[in-house]
């Protein structure tokens, strides 16, 4: 399944669409995504970029396009950063991970993926969703002018990542 990236039904059309500059954020993060599959770095992914692009093909597809419209390019950034995000974690040597998740981990070197520490956050409580026992986040958060509906990206990423059955 290949993404359509020429479509004005997805999530990245519409990013692009409503800010040129958060889409070029946007696949910056893509690339520093690249990045993980070589041995000599702190992270990996799970699942691999094939499960993102499932993820993110089920959200194309499950999102009304009128609701892709009525998001604002913060929101957009955020849950597609999410999608892409939501399986690293940091590799340690002990192969334990501390108390926290590994989401609060990426919230904390936020600079290390070229995010402001306002997205950040948002991007990490959207990742949260993922989460076996949905964690407490917010409904909203303000990022800017912008309001992020969390609970709601929270909750189209948790299905959609459920949704791919062939992880």
């Amino acid at each position: 399944m290949q993404l359509e990236l020429d479509s004005k039904n997805t999530l990245r059309w519409a990013l692009r669409y409503k800010s040129e500059k958060l889409y070029l954020r946007f696949f910056s993060l893509l690339v520093e995504y690249e990045k993980i599959s070589h041995d000599d770095v702190i992270y990996q992914c799970y699942r691999g970029s094939k499960h993102c692009e499932v993820v993110e093909n089920i959200l194309n597809r499950l999102i009304p396009n009128i609701t892709k419209r009525g998001m604002s390019a913060t929101e957009c950034f955020c849950l597609l950063s999410a999608i892409w995000l939501h399986d690293i974690s940091p590799i340690f040597k002990k192969k334990s991970h501390p108390k926290d998740h590994h989401y609060e981990y990426l919230y904390k070197s936020y600079e290390d993926w070229s995010l402001d520490e306002p997205f950040a956050y948002a991007i990490k409580q959207v990742c949260c969703g993922t989460i076996s026992e949905f964690p407490k986040i917010e409904d909203e958060y303000q990022i800017g002018e912008e309001t992020v509906r969390l609970k709601f990206l929270a909750c189209l990423l948790r299905l959609s990542d459920w949704l791919d059955l062939g992880y």
